[in-house]
């Protein structure tokens, strides 16, 4: 077992770390650095956790806090915690499967209780086990509530198994390829995303030494590809004519591009239906949702001079 909270005398009287007036209440956390074996796997991995957790309280609640970081790609891939009523010695197991792909893991442990800690014991974590596997479900964190596009039946007690699109069939047809770009023609993008940014499609054109980055070099103010649209690196914003692709009031089409082709097999936020797509935007709506016929005329020759670039 690894002592992740150990027992400590306090002034007024409470076991453990730090200021304890109201029972055992830490906010610090302890961290595991875990090591990873993919020796003999390829392909799209999913990750399972397993691990055992114990701790020693007078009679009352108890909360353990748990959190799975990448340190390498520095973002939460998972985050629970367990709630319960004790009175002595406590002892569980905990599994978490289906994690996405990770370069490296760190767990981290947060305890607390509204009860004193018994004298002498603390919070201990034992036996982490983290298995790899290939996986051919999607390992996005909300792929399970996205029952639309597959649907087994128990997203809820009214779900109808197969009421989807079957998109897990689909793929084995295509997953979309990155030389069909679909125009996201609505409020704004925001290709900041880290689900959206790999698929953000990048203007041959206007990037002028072909590395699908936007350098500042190449924010140029010049037309590079002549097309009438001057840096227009993901789409045009028709409203103020200029290449601008997020604005104050960008939520529906961020949302639409997700559903149309977020990455996937990334371990965060949703799966898209065609993941393998660039993504482009023309917006036509203002920071306050309003649009006009010049907008929208704007929006379909933008689209237009696009075809006519052999995007």
């Amino acid at each position: 077992w690894g002592l992740i909270y150990p027992y400590q005398d306090t002034s007024d009287g409470a076991m453990g770390i730090g200021d304890f007036d109201n029972g055992y209440d830490n906010n610090v956390w302890s961290s595991i650095d875990v090591p990873l074996n993919t020796s003999g796997l390829s392909g799209r991995l999913a990750y399972d956790i397993s691990f055992n957790f114990a701790f020693e309280t007078e009679e009352g609640w108890d909360y353990m806090y748990f959190v799975i970081w990448d340190p390498v790609a520095e973002r939460v891939i998972h985050s629970s915690s367990f709630t319960g009523s004790s009175n002595g010695l406590q002892t569980h197991t905990r599994s978490i499967s289906g994690l996405g792909h990770v370069d490296e893991v760190i767990m981290a442990f947060q305890f607390e209780s509204d009860s004193e800690v018994t004298k002498g014991f603390g919070a201990f974590i034992d036996d982490i086990v983290i298995t790899s596997r290939e996986s051919d479900t999607p390992t996005d964190f909300f792929f399970p509530a996205q029952w639309s596009f597959e649907n087994d039946g128990t997203f809820s007690e009214f779900a109808v198994e197969d009421a989807d699109i079957d998109m897990l069939s689909a793929w084995t047809v295509t997953e979309g390829t990155d030389d069909v770009v679909v125009v996201i023609m609505d409020d704004g993008v925001d290709f900041d995303h880290p689900d959206l940014a790999p698929n953000a499609w990048v203007n041959p054109g206007e990037d002028l030494n072909s590395d699908g980055v936007i350098t500042p070099d190449e924010e140029n103010g010049i037309d590079d590809d002549g097309n009438g649209y001057v840096d227009d690196f993901h789409g045009w914003y028709t409203n103020y004519d200029t290449n601008e692709y997020l604005t104050s009031g960008s939520f529906h089409g961020t949302h639409v591009a997700g559903t149309v082709g977020a990455a996937s097999y990334n371990g965060i936020g949703v799966a898209g239906v065609a993941p393998g797509v660039k993504l482009a935007s023309v917006m036509f709506f203002d920071e306050d949702g309003n649009a006009d016929a010049a907008s929208i005329l704007g929006a379909y020759s933008c689209i237009t001079a696009l075809l006519e670039q052999g995007v």
